[in-house]
């Protein structure tokens, strides 16, 4: 689970993560988002509902039907660590 705000737009929105990298975290978004939009996000670990604060600026977006977009977000001055949240979320499931 994923929960973003946008600096332009003002207001929180629930997703979920496609995909996610050192540098980067790809999402579905409900409704346009701005190439070089600026977003305040937080991943939510399932396994214990600790939220990760992280920022990014929206690198591209791609409509995938009405008002869905696929959106690549490239991550700012993070100090996300990929692989140890992957297999958190693996544990998790199992």
């Amino acid at each position: 689970p994923l929960t973003y705000s946008s600096f332009n737009y003002h207001r929180v929105n629930k997703t979920q993560t496609q995909d996610i990298s050192a540098c980067g975290v790809g999402f579905i978004a409900k409704g346009e988002l701005t190439v070089d939009a600026s977003l305040d996000m937080w991943l939510i670990m399932p396994d214990n509902g600790q939220q990760i604060h992280i920022k990014g600026e929206v690198v591209w977006s791609r409509r995938i039907e009405y008002n869905n977009y696929i959106v690549g977000v490239n991550l700012k001055d993070s100090t996300l660590k990929p692989i140890p949240i992957v297999l958190r979320i693996i544990q998790s499931k199992f």
